[in-house]
């Protein structure tokens, strides 16, 4: 016997299987474990910089390259990006996902406070 010749024969039945079968797929569904979804947090730092009143070009020389000297230094640095605007720069750091984010934030924290507040250090540069 084909399931065509079933399925006209008898439509209760196949739509009756067929309900139960999704009904199946449902409750499986509901039931899936958090482990089957994990919790992805990539590893990506922004650092910003405000400096009212400077062009994105004095924000490049006098801000952005600065900073990014002292993220280049961490290690598991994948990228490093930039964006320069009017009075303020933001510098992206994106790190391997091996790389301990908690403990790369730390060392550009403290690489950052360690040069003091990058245009002044550029501007004594002069």
């Amino acid at each position: 016997m084909n399931l065509p010749a079933l399925s006209i024969r008898r439509p209760v039945l196949v739509t009756g299987i067929v309900l139960f079968i999704i009904m199946i797929g449902g409750i499986s569904f509901a039931r899936l474990g958090v482990d089957l979804f994990p919790d992805v947090n990539f590893p990506i730092i922004s650092v910003s910089v405000p400096y009212i009143g400077v062009s994105p070009e004095e924000m490049e020389t006098l801000v952005s390259k600065v900073v990014e000297e002292e993220v280049s230094a961490i290690s598991g640095l994948e990228q490093l990006t930039s964006i320069n605007q009017d009075g303020l720069a933001i510098i992206m750091a994106k790190f391997a996902m091996e790389t301990d984010i908690k403990d790369a934030e730390q060392q550009i924290r403290k690489n950052c406070r360690k040069s003091g507040k990058p245009y002044q250090r550029a501007l004594k540069n002069r």
